[in-house]
């Protein structure tokens, strides 16, 4: 088997077994812990979001208490939101309850779906796939992150709003509700319209962020570092399997002993300057002596012998004459039988 042909597909396994296992291990993370709340993170993110009200928050929630939510793996994460049952007064909760099943099944789905194609796919296709799937992956974990905090706010404001217009509703009834929307829509217009609105969602996102900043745990964090260091990987083995393999001849013995030539395509070899790409000369070259030429698909050299007096191996046996021989990379040939060497490859 070729050399280099050899060598590239060694590379192949390695990087595709590298990815397995790191694809392999990020699924694994579902069942480490993804999120722990204590009270001290709670009174954290109220202080540096709403300052002085923490202290008001801190003789509610007991400081010394271990958790507030016990830690929480990925799958547990997802027993919990799928056991939680919302009529439909609750539609808030249920965006967010569906926007973070939407994230983790998204991430982990793709996760799954990409250690099938690695195994399966070849080479390049392989690494092209990883690389989007496994990035695909990140980005859907990361959303929670991100945008997560956008969700809840506006979640807790609408579902306020609509608590609000629903507790006025059962007492005055439909006219007690366009009366409170008329006098909300003036009292809006005398200080600064929606900024009132625009203000409690931005400190409700900032608290939430907050609060991720301190709650998401390894598990979260870990699954997010394995499929970058998954997409890095595939990036580096798509770097090297794409590298052409160029082919060469090393002229060992003669006139042009320590040349190389690049076996861009037909190297006809002889004595003929006008049809020959690498000319040499002695009794037993031919005018046109041999054709030397690489198929880059199997990583051998095609070799076809013209000549009268033959082109050999260095055990002394004959090349065919006028038949293409397939020659593994690193073989040596005699231009005739005791003539100049050689290398190809």
């Amino acid at each position: 088997m070729d050399g280099g042909l050899a060598m590239n597909s060694k590379k192949s396994l390695i990087f595709g077994s590298i990815m397995v296992v790191l694809l392999v291990c990020g699924f694994v993370t579902m069942f480490m812990p993804y999120i722990k709340i204590t009270s001290s993170d709670l009174i954290h993110a109220t202080k540096a979001v709403f300052g002085d009200l923490e202290k008001y928050i801190g003789d509610i929630i007991d400081d010394s208490s271990d958790e507030w939510i016990e830690s929480e793996t990925g799958i547990g994460i997802v027993d919990n939101l799928l056991d939680l049952e919302l009529d439909n007064s609750s539609k808030h909760i249920k965006r967010v309850k569906t926007f973070v099943l939407t994230c983790l099944f998204i991430a982990w789905g793709l996760t799954l779906v990409t250690v099938v194609l690695t195994i399966v796919l070849k080479k390049r296709y392989k690494y092209i796939i990883t690389l989007l799937l496994s990035i695909g992956s990140a980005v859907a974990m990361l959303c929670i992150f991100i945008f997560l905090p956008n969700v809840v706010s506006d979640a807790i404001v609408v579902g306020v709003e609509e608590q609000i217009m629903g507790d006025v509703e059962d007492n005055v009834g439909e006219e007690g509700v366009a009366v409170l929307e008329f006098g909300l829509d003036e009292a809006l217009d005398l200080v600064g319209g929606e900024g009132i609105r625009d203000t409690v969602i931005s400190w409700i996102g900032e608290f939430v962020r907050e609060l991720l900043n301190r709650t998401l745990t390894y598990g979260y964090w870990l699954y997010i570092t394995l499929m970058g260091a998954t997409a890095i990987v595939s990036i580096i083995g798509l770097i090297l399997d794409t590298k052409k393999l160029m082919a060469k001849i090393y002229v060992l013995s003669g006139a042009y002993k320590g040349a190389r030539i690049d076996v861009d395509s037909n190297i006809i070899v002889g004595r003929d300057p006008n049809t020959c790409q690498l000319i040499m000369d002695g009794e037993q070259v031919s005018r046109k002596h041999c054709k030397i030429s690489f198929n880059p698909k199997t990583g051998k050299y095609l070799v076809t012998d013209y000549s009268t007096n033959g082109t050999y191996y260095t055990n002394g046996k004959r090349l065919d004459e006028n038949v293409t021989s397939e020659l593994d990379s690193g073989t040596i040939i005699l231009i005739g039988k005791n003539g100049d060497k050689l290398k190809l490859g």
